[in-house]
């Protein structure tokens, strides 16, 4: 399928549901079998942040903090002890 025949077909709202439904990426160049692979999503272009208002990655763990207060986590572990083991070169490794 070429390229402006994949543009047509996206150009619709109900087939480009459909579509991202069963397809998630597609290749870059479609001459060139090794190139990668990106999501339809975002097809022309990068996406870079993961929403609109995430500026910095320091904010992530905020967020879902905020979005999944009431949930319950898949595990934490209780620090019990912190023990310094010191290296031939001198340099002292904590290990939890």
């Amino acid at each position: 399928m070429s390229s402006i025949t994949f543009a047509r077909l996206f150009s619709t709202t109900i087939f480009r549901r459909f579509f991202l439904a069963l397809i998630r990426a597609k290749l870059i160049d479609d001459e060139n079998l090794s190139s990668s692979y990106r999501a339809l999503e975002v097809l022309d272009e990068l996406k870079t942040q993961p929403e609109n208002h995430v500026e910095a990655l320091a904010i992530i763990p905020d967020l879902c903090l905020e979005r999944h207060a009431d949930e319950e986590t898949m595990g934490v572990r209780e620090i019990l002890d912190v023990e310094g083991e010191k290296q031939s070169n001198g340099k002292v490794f904590k290990k939890v």
